[in-house]
């Protein structure tokens, strides 16, 4: 699945997915900045500040919303707001 010009929020920070690894990896560029630890929790999508809306996400990968939500992994931990 195409992932330029997505994000993950890690810390109250967007960081940049860089690639796929397989459904249950991604690659994000942290930077020489990043205050990441293991352990922190990396939203995909959701509302946190700032939200990662998965239509916007679809828009990005050129998919649709549907395929966006089903291809998150079974092992994600999810979290109804």
């Amino acid at each position: 699945a195409a992932v330029e010009g997505c994000e993950v929020l890690i810390g109250g920070r967007l960081y940049a997915v860089v690639g796929a690894v397989s459904a249950s990896h991604t690659i994000v560029a942290l930077g020489d900045e990043a205050t990441v630890a293991v352990g922190d929790v990396a939203t995909l999508v959701g509302p946190d500040d700032p939200a990662i809306h998965p239509n916007e996400v679809a828009r990005r990968t050129g998919s649709s919303v549907y395929d966006v939500l089903m291809h998150l992994g079974q092992s994600l931990p999810r979290v109804v707001v």
